[in-house]
């Protein structure tokens, strides 16, 4: 494994070197104004730690968020002031370790090092080996990005199904302008945050719709946007509703063709796989949940399958649920 030390620290990257010393890992330590430029000419095969102690909590901010957007990178990070407070978001986000100020004051042993490196080696082995398997017949992979989807032809997207829960009660305790300001409101929250991670709202209708995300046949990215949206939503009610009223949301995501045609021109269209995500939205999913069918899962990150358990089946479809936080 060649690993890749981002640090200004003497003492953070000397307590690196150690595994300069064992067969089969090899060192390298840069500066920390260098992360981006290196990071163009590093191999995937490499695992790069970011040593974030000089970091201001703006530039903190977006070096995270630089390193979660960057497809197939294998990163963990050092926080020896602990100025990460959740650390789990940081591996919801794609990093793949965590070094904090306890572990580096009591030192890092061989033995955890190389537990930690071997587990990236396995998901880099795992990453190779589905990237290499023909992708079924059935599925005709859109890309990563919409560059090369063309109206009138058929792909295979993530299909994201939302809508808020309990709209009849909306109906009966909201005056109609209310219930237009929340309706419009969560749908500029949705489709800002979908937007950020490549989706477009597809189809509306007042309380929810379909999004669509392009699907390379390789990772599911999309599974990433519902879930940070799952994890987010006491904050979402709280600052972007213009209400108090109690309200949630449920999600189902799931795997599937269409033929793609513009927004606003989707009236025609025929699709199981439109069907079948309606059917399970409205349905099958339980208020304030996210799901995702099985074909789903196949597809997501190794580190997320843990988060999610099985819901039993719906019109022969298999589906998960996701471990809500308390």
């Amino acid at each position: 494994m060649n690993i890749a030390v981002f640090s200004d620290s003497k003492q953070i990257a000397s307590s690196f070197t150690h595994l300069q010393e064992k067969k089969g890992f090899t060192l390298s330590v840069y500066p920390c104004d260098t992360l981006k430029s290196r990071i163009k000419e590093l191999e995937k095969s490499v695992f790069i730690y970011v040593d974030l102690s000089l970091y201001e909590e703006g530039e903190r901010v977006r070096t995270l968020r630089y390193l979660a957007g960057r497809k197939g990178l294998h990163y963990g990070i050092v926080d020896p002031k602990g100025a990460i407070k959740d650390v789990a978001l940081l591996f919801f986000s794609g990093a793949s370790d965590y070094i904090g100020k306890e572990l580096l004051r009591e030192g890092m042993s061989t033995a955890r090092m190389k537990k930690a490196l071997l587990t990236v080696q396995k998901q880099l082995a795992e990453t190779k080996d589905r990237a290499l398997t023909p992708v079924s017949s059935a599925l005709i992979p859109s890309g990563k990005s919409w560059k090369e989807i063309k109206s009138g032809k058929e792909y295979t997207f993530s299909l994201m199904f939302i809508e808020l829960d309990h709209h009849g009660e909306f109906r009966k305790n909201l005056g109609e302008d209310l219930i237009n300001a929340v309706t419009s409101s969560f749908k500029k929250l949705v489709e800002k945050r979908m937007v950020m991670d490549g989706g477009r709202i597809w189809i509306w209708n007042d309380f929810g719709g379909l999004i669509l995300f392009p699907f390379d046949g390789v990772e599911c990215a999309a599974v990433l946007s519902c879930f940070r949206l799952m994890l987010n939503r006491k904050l979402i009610h709280a600052e972007e509703l213009p209400c108090r009223v109690p309200f949630s949301f449920r999600i189902v995501l799931h795997i599937g063709n269409t033929v793609y045609r513009q927004k606003g021109k989707t009236g025609t269209l025929v699709s199981d796989s439109i069907n079948s995500i309606y059917h399970l939205g409205k349905k099958f999913a339980r208020p304030g949940n996210f799901y995702i069918t099985k074909e789903v899962f196949r597809y997501i990150p190794e580190k997320l399958k843990p988060y999610f358990l099985s819901a039993g089946e719906y019109e022969g479809f298999a589906v998960l649920r996701m471990k809500l936080p308390l």
